[in-house]
């Protein structure tokens, strides 16, 4: 009898360590099984497994996806519209609100930014945008260029003024001539075509300031600016040229951006530096071969400057 109960005791006690251990077991086991269901939402798991729903795709990247194609969907909207406006076109807007640095003209489909710079060939101080322009006033503009970074364009009403300064004293005499100046303007960039530096050509003064003389060439009007007229000092233009006086002058450049006009130079036709001031006419009768003299060195300055290019 003792015999029995002493192995029951025994098997009780083994019973009781298995059971001890399975307990031990399940306790180290469960932290590990908890973390694997905390990470489940992150990978696309769900309760019960299996069904619909189940693929394993995460439901961020789906939004991702979602919201990297609006944007692109945006983004190429945006490109669309940027690509119907041209630079040199002529449209017509709303100032929607003013800033110190310019303000911005709602076209209807895109916003476009008139900068202060490009207001009026007269200088508009940073700040002194609202004492010209008002919200709500439409205006006339010419499109400068596209910023596709921006999503926007440039734009510009200094280019459509017929006189400098316009914008300033009637902004209202501008909006209702921007046809006329912009046809005037392009007409003017297609007579600059004509000219080239270094070309001999004739005219007439039409005016005179201080900083030099207008010279109407028929077509098109050139400056000529008092550091052109002659090789020594001028103090004053009007003591050399008159309004009237007739002169050949040397293209020294076509400037598209300074009013579609030309630079122009009697300073480069001078045999003799001074001629201007003491024999002007004969500055004019020499003109010609002056003129070929330039251009021959000219010549020989570039083909220099090629060959040590080379």
């Amino acid at each position: 009898m003792l015999q029995q109960m002493q192995a029951f005791n025994v098997q009780i006690g083994a019973v009781d360590r298995r059971a001890n251990s399975r307990a031990a077991g399940m306790q180290r086991q469960r932290p590990g099984r908890l973390s694997v269901l905390a990470m489940a939402p992150a990978s696309g798991r769900r309760k019960g497994g299996g069904g619909e729903g189940s693929s394993g795709i995460d439901k961020s990247i789906l939004m991702d996806s979602k919201s990297s194609a609006r944007f692109q969907s945006a983004e190429a909207k945006a490109e669309g519209i940027l690509d119907k406006y041209q630079p040199g076109e002529l449209v017509q807007g709303v100032v929607r609100s003013i800033m110190p640095y310019g303000a911005f003209v709602d076209l209807g489909d895109i916003t476009g930014l008139l900068h202060r710079s490009q207001i009026s060939n007269y200088r508009i101080k940073h700040g002194g945008v609202d004492q010209i322009l008002q919200e709500g006033d439409q205006l006339m503009v010419l499109v400068l260029q596209t910023d596709r970074n921006r999503s926007r364009l440039t734009l510009s009403t200094k280019k459509l003024e017929p006189k400098p300064g316009d914008m300033l004293r009637d902004p209202q005499r501008v909006f209702e001539n921007a046809a006329e100046t912009f046809q005037k303007r392009e007409e003017a960039e297609g007579i600059l075509d004509k000219y080239q530096p270094g070309d001999l050509v004739q005219g007439v003064v039409s005016l005179i300031k201080p900083y030099g003389a207008f010279v109407d060439l028929g077509e098109i009007t050139g400056l000529l600016h008092i550091s052109q007229i002659s090789h020594e000092r001028i103090v004053g233009v009007d003591q050399i040229l008159q309004e009237g006086d007739q002169l050949k002058v040397l293209v020294l450049q076509t400037n598209r951006k300074n009013r579609s006009r030309l630079t122009l130079s009697t300073k480069k036709l001078e045999r003799v530096p001074g001629d201007m001031l003491r024999d002007p006419q004969r500055v004019f009768e020499d003109a010609h071969l002056m003129a070929e003299t330039f251009q021959i060195r000219r010549s020989v300055a570039e083909g220099e400057a090629q060959s040590v290019d080379g």
